[in-house]
């Protein structure tokens, strides 16, 4: 089991699936020059505004008050830190009421993390889109019929054929990936936008914008990653007494491992190669577009390919996860090599299809407001 220092490149986030209210789940304050969100601890609260005023409360939060004000009022106390769980620095302009802020996930100890299965599944991705090309006949294994007959698009003959049949035979059951913690005091939120590539005249779009929390860049983490080979050999030489012993007819003798998971070495170039040829891509994409918004987003990806390029070998390499990654950085962007993606999968992964053919696709990245950063970049070392 190999020990990887993460460092986050740029804001990470990871959902808990929880959208905070501003001012009731949340409220804003400043300390110095800084300003933060401060998420409210309910049980504080009523120590500080007494049982006898929970009705007041909780009217002023069905009428979108202001908790903060309200606590003022029945408190002497006036920092929104007596009575939070957290302190959030915040970049966001202009917090409106009604706005929510979207969580991003903590252990039951209140530390912000990566779950190992979100690291897992960027792996994941990152060798599947290494390994596809050597599939043959992609464009028809991608291809299935709904239960109305309507055609569905997916990936899983094809992972299926890579890695195994199910999750009791993938092969990915021998990638072992840890959480990575972070210490309280990590967090900072973004307002995130579109930039879009369309008619207009401006690609800004803060029409769909959310506040999202992060685990802000430049901080470090440590997390356990093993590739299990022994597991791995003694279920292939052994598939048949392991079959017998554990009566399960459905387990098959595990897949041929591909060279880019025999050892942690071969796993971070694999990656590193696969971050670097997206990160060109969207070079690529976007520098013939004459528009400032573009050069902005062009000069932070080549900032990435920098950096990519200056990793050891086999000792670091950079991936991007999370939210906000965009379509080709979650899906890998293999798709895009098969002749019958525009025809067949882009109808299906964009809405309104027919309203943007003659925009690339996809036609958005979702960048924080002052288009200036992105979300999801981590660099992974290893140290053991």
């Amino acid at each position: 089991m190999s020990k990887i220092q993460l460092t986050t490149l740029t804001p990470v986030h990871v959902g808990s699936g929880e959208f905070l209210q501003y001012n009731a789940d949340f409220v804003e304050d400043k300390d110095g020059t800084n300003s933060y969100f401060y998420v409210v601890e309910p049980a504080k609260i009523l120590e500080l505004i007494g049982l006898e005023n929970i009705d007041r409360w909780i009217s002023i939060i069905e009428r979108a008050g202001n908790t903060k004000e309200f606590v003022q009022k029945f408190s002497p106390i006036k920092s929104p830190e007596a009575y939070s769980s957290r302190k959030i620095l915040n970049f966001a302009k202009n917090i409106q009421s009604g706005q929510t802020l979207k969580e991003t996930i903590h252990n039951g100890f209140g530390f912000p993390y990566i779950p190992g299965s979100s690291l897992k599944g960027a792996i994941r991705t990152a060798v599947l889109a290494s390994l596809a090309e050597s599939v043959s006949n992609k464009e028809e294994k991608i291809l299935s019929k709904g239960k109305r007959g309507e055609t569905i698009i997916s990936d899983k003959n094809i992972q299926n054929e890579l890695f195994g049949n199910d999750a009791k035979n993938d092969l990915f059951r021998f990638v072992e990936v840890g959480d990575a913690y972070f210490e309280k005091g990590s967090e900072a939120a973004f307002r995130m936008i579109n930039l879009n590539i369309t008619s207009k005249n401006t690609l800004i779009d803060k029409d769909k914008s959310q506040i999202v929390e992060t685990i802000d860049q430049e901080k470090t983490s440590v997390f356990r990653l093993n590739i299990n080979l022994k597991n791995y050999r003694f279920a292939k030489e052994n598939w048949e007494q392991v079959v017998s012993y554990s009566k399960n007819k459905e387990l098959n003798s595990p897949n041929e491992l591909p060279e880019c998971l025999q050892s942690i070495e071969n796993l971070f170039q694999t990656i590193n190669a696969h971050t670097l040829k997206l990160v060109n891509d969207e070079i690529n994409i976007w520098h013939n577009i004459q528009k400032e918004e573009a050069e902005n987003y062009v000069e932070i990806m080549r900032g990435f390919s920098d950096e990519i390029e200056d990793c050891e070998s086999g000792k670091e390499c950079i991936l991007r996860l999370g939210h906000a990654s965009g379509w080709r950085f979650i899906t890998g962007a293999w798709a895009e090599m098969l002749e019958n993606f525009s025809s067949e999968v882009v109808p299906k992964a964009r809405r309104n299809n027919s309203q943007y053919e003659s925009y690339i696709f996809p036609k958005t990245r979702r960048v924080e407001e002052d288009y200036q950063d992105l979300l999801g970049f981590v660099k992974l070392t290893l140290i053991d």
